[in-house]
């Protein structure tokens, strides 16, 4: 369907893929949504207009997602029970923020190879050096 819905929506030339029957009822429901989403992009689709500006086609996206949404609660309300059946994929229009902490673990070993200037520690004792000789701790009133 790439050879046909794609360059129908960016005003292209198409054609109806061979291995695919034309059935009338398929075809009017592809030129429907593809329609819907010629209208909802303002401008020619090419690489310059969409990194140019991008916001220009949240509509469109709105839209996508509006559809896939739709098929999402239409086939788990339908399938319930069943694992078998693979449910749309749905997606973020803006990046969700997350309340999930990440963490990253950082030791004196670690910190000393990545400065070439602080001297690796040997034992335990030298690990507070190998921080104070990387981070500036006054700010903090934390001194050795």
């Amino acid at each position: 369907m790439d050879e046909y819905a794609f360059p129908s929506v960016v005003e292209m030339e198409h054609k109806w893929p061979e291995r695919i029957p034309r059935d009338i009822v398929l075809v009017t429901t592809i030129d429907v949504i593809c329609l819907q989403i010629r209208t909802r992009i303002p401008t020619p689709v090419s690489m310059e207009s969409l990194s140019s500006s991008p916001g220009d086609f949240i509509p469109c996206i709105k839209f996508l997602l509006k559809e896939l949404e739709q098929c999402h609660e239409q086939a788990s309300s339908e399938v319930k029970d069943s694992e078998s059946h693979t449910l749309p994929k749905l997606f973020s229009i803006v990046p969700n923020p997350s309340m999930q902490w990440r963490f990253v673990s950082l030791n004196a070993e670690i910190l000393a190879s990545f400065f070439t200037t602080v001297d690796k520690p040997r034992r335990p004792e030298d690990y507070a050096s190998v921080f104070f000789e990387i981070f500036d701790f006054n700010h903090l009133r934390i001194r050795k």
